[in-house]
């Protein structure tokens, strides 16, 4: 449904390739600022770290959520 990805990876070289498999797979995908806040949202361990994450089910409770993401996605791109 989505993937999100950190901005601050290092180096950056390891995400490169998810973009444009997302744009051929016409997946959508968003950047945050920092690993450890995808990790934290994505609900990992504290202290945790990821590059990045594949949405693939939105449950029924999250559904207005993610509807929200997805629009300002739309509307910044």
């Amino acid at each position: 449904q989505l993937v999100v990805m950190a901005e601050n990876v290092n180096p950056s070289e390891l995400l490169a390739h998810i973009p444009l498999i997302c744009k051929e797979k016409k997946i959508p995908f968003i950047y945050v600022e920092d690993q450890a806040y995808l990790a934290e949202a994505a609900g990992m361990n504290a202290g945790a770290k990821t590059a990045a994450i594949a949405l693939m089910e939105i449950s029924k409770g999250a559904e207005a959520a993610f509807k929200g993401v997805m629009s300002q996605t739309e509307a910044l791109n």
